[in-house]
Parts: C-alpha cells; structure tokens; sequence
C-alpha cells in the first residue's frame, strides 16, 4: 500500500456530474477511478446506488485474488446472484467468499471487498484482524449505507498510513438527485393505555403489582433514573449494567405495546409486498403467522421464504435483526419499523430496503410522551425533514389508501 495519509468524509457533491442521466453508473464508475488512486476506499453509499456492482467492477478492473468477508452466510447467496446479475460470474473463479465469524482464517489475503464494513467494528478481535489487513493487503474496499463518527474515526485511525479515502452518498442526497425514489415517510404515533392493567412490575423480591401501561412505563423510567445514579455515583461496572439492563427492559416493553398497532395496520394495507422489522422473535412470530426470518429457524428455511418471497409466492416477511443488510428483496412496497434503536443505523438500514419500489412507503410507530420520541429524534437528526409526515394511529387507519 502506498503510504500516503488522506482522509475524506464530506458527501459527494453529486451536481458535479456533468451528464444528468445515469446518475448511478456515474458513481460506479467514479468508486473504480478512486480505487486507482486509493489502496483503502470506503463505499458508503445508500443502499440501492449499486455499491455491490462498484466493487465487482473494481474486481474486473485490477484482477488478482479477491476475497468477499460478509456478516451471514445468507451474504454469500446473494453476492453470487450479484454477479451472475452483471453478467460476471467468469470473475468468482478468483473470488473467495467467508465470515466475519471465521476471518481469522483470511488475514493474509491479498486483496478485499469488506461488504457492510461498520462489522468490522463490532469487537475488538475483529479490530486486530483489521489492523493486520491494513498492513498486508495490497486492497481493502469497504462498503457500508451509513457510518457514524466514531466509526469513520476508528477507520481512519487504523488506515493512517494509507491513502485512504471514504466516498459518501448519504441516502438524502440519493434521494434528492432522483437516484433512489421519493419515498412516503410516516412517523405513525400511538399512545399507552392508561386503563386497563395487566402488565406485572416487580416491586421488590417479595411484591408485585400489576399496571397499566402508562403507570408501567412511569415506574420503569423512575428505577431507570435510580439505577443510573446509583451507577454514577459509585462508578462500579455491575451498576451499569444493571441501570442498561432496566433501560432494555423498558424498550422491549415500548415495542411490545405497538403490537396490536402494528397488527390492525397489517390489516389494513392489503395485499401490498411488505417487510416488517420487529424488535424481538416473539413479536415477530405474531406478527407473522409463520412468514419469519430470525436466528432461530434453519439457514434452508430462510433461504426458501426469502425465495417464495422475491418470486411473489408469499407477499409479507418479517424479521428481527436479520434481511437490513446486503439482501436484495424483491418487489418490495412497503416497509414498516415497530422499534428503533437509539442511533442513526436502524432507521437507514431499513429504510434502504424500501427505497428499490417505485413508490415506496415507510411506517415508523413510535409511543407518544416517552423515550421512543428520543429515538426517533437520533435517528433522523441528519435526515430530510421535509420527506416526514407526522400521524397519528387514529388518523392512518381512516386514511384513504
């Protein structure tokens, strides 16, 4: 690698183009041309500006060995139908597919296309394996939809020998330059009950009440708030995870309450060809009635309802964490997210799913007064105001479709 230190993380200014049409090749073409230039290149498009097709042109361009490390082996199936897509299966003669999970098989390659890098975060063990590919490959592409600043930080610490260059297309701009469609953003607003009472909170080891939701939620967050003073106080570890653990406890319940929301809207949008990103298996099974993609099914049966799924066989899938990245759905209408995480990465994960409709909607259910509110404000800090709707429940379900 050339040792040459250069870092860039300002959008692509995509105007610059000078041929308004073919927008997305443009771009493609543009990840190759960088890729001369630089040994460490960061592909963080949107999903569906085609960062798959960018590095099997990058593949075509320089040849050599290349080895593909993905997050699931479901990746594999679907890179392989990338390539033969593009018409370029001849070049998986010198493609060597594997897992994060088994990289410490594949640190003396030669050259690699890290599909969903930000993974290659998750732990430190993975972070050595990066920092031995720094130093030994002669190419690292990563591709990734979205990366926070701590992440492109920690790329930037690792590659600091390296010239080293992140190209961003952030989903707004995709948007914007009619890359990706406009899409229907519905931030839909649902409300605890205060009424009926049939949710257990455990007052001590000796008593337990039961609640409404509201008086549930009130008393959580009130042990939530002692257990994290009590956890700065002391600064002892087992303190903060018990202040996290209550935290959890609390967002579980948040998705938990939006179930019969959720499951009344389902109802309502027909037969439309839907995904539906659910918070926990549980909730997902109920949803679903058998049509779920979660760690708790067989690697076959998942590959069969994501295939009865692209063929139009089944028109609803639902799933907890798994089908947000490097999948390619087909056909997909509407997408609908019961739970976000408190960052940035759920909301544009999922909503990349979407965005290959021609007329994609997108449904994110929130409870009003509480921290789901604080969620939802992280998670669109940086995005589009003007492409949010704000609806009530009431209101969607009397809503013309």
């Amino acid at each position: 690698m050339k040792v040459m230190g250069t870092y860039s993380k300002k959008s692509e200014d995509l105007t610059l183009f000078s041929n308004r049409e073919n927008l997305k090749e443009q771009i493609q073409n543009k990840a190759v041309n960088l890729s001369e230039t630089y040994p460490v290149l960061i592909l963080e498009h949107a999903t569906g500006v085609g960062k798959s097709l960018s590095a099997i042109k990058i593949i075509e361009k320089h040849g050599g060995r290349w080895t593909i490390m993905v997050a699931e082996t479901n990746h594999i199936n679907n890179w392989m139908l990338e390539f033969q897509k593009h018409g370029k299966v001849d070049l998986l003669n010198n493609v060597t597919f594997a897992c994060y999970a088994s990289w410490h098989k594949h640190t003396q390659c030669d050259n690699y296309i890290l599909d969903e890098c930000h993974n290659t975060l998750n732990s430190a063990l993975r972070l050595e394996y990066l920092k031995t590919i720094a130093g030994n490959a002669k190419r690292v592409i990563g591709l990734t939809a979205t990366l926070n600043k701590n992440q492109r930080n920690n790329f930037r610490e690792i590659f600091h020998n390296t010239y080293f260059y992140i190209y961003k297309i952030p989903l707004d701009s995709a948007i914007e330059h009619g890359i990706l469609p406009e899409p229907k953003i519905y931030l839909v607003s649902v409300k605890l009950n205060n009424t009926e009472k049939y949710i257990p909170f455990k007052i001590d080891k000796n008593k337990t009440i039961i609640c409404s939701e509201e008086e549930w939620y009130t008393r959580q967050t009130n042990l939530i708030e002692k257990r994290k003073k009590e956890f700065f106080t002391s600064n002892e570890e087992w303190r903060k995870y018990r202040w996290l653990q209550e935290a959890s406890k609390r967002k579980n319940m948040l998705a938990d309450v939006k179930t019969k929301f959720v499951a009344k809207f389902l109802e309502k949008v027909g037969d439309k060809k839907l995904i539906c990103f659910t918070q926990s298996i549980k909730q997902s099974e109920e949803l679903s009635k058998g049509m779920s993609i979660h760690s708790k099914i067989s690697e076959d049966t998942r590959e069969e309802l994501i295939k009865e799924f692209n063929s139009g066989k089944i028109k609803r899938i639902f799933t907890t964490r798994m089908l947000r990245e490097s999948m390619n759905l087909e056909g997909i209408e509407l997408g609908i997210m019961v739970q976000l995480d408190n960052n940035q990465k759920s909301f544009y994960q999922t909503t990349g799913r979407v965005l290959r409709a021609r007329f994609p909607e997108y449904y994110l259910f929130y409870v009003e007064d509480t921290q789901d509110e604080v969620y939802v404000r992280n998670a669109l800090e940086n995005f589009n105001k003007e492409l949010l709707t704000y609806i009530t429940f009431e209101d969607l379900m009397n809503k013309e479709n």
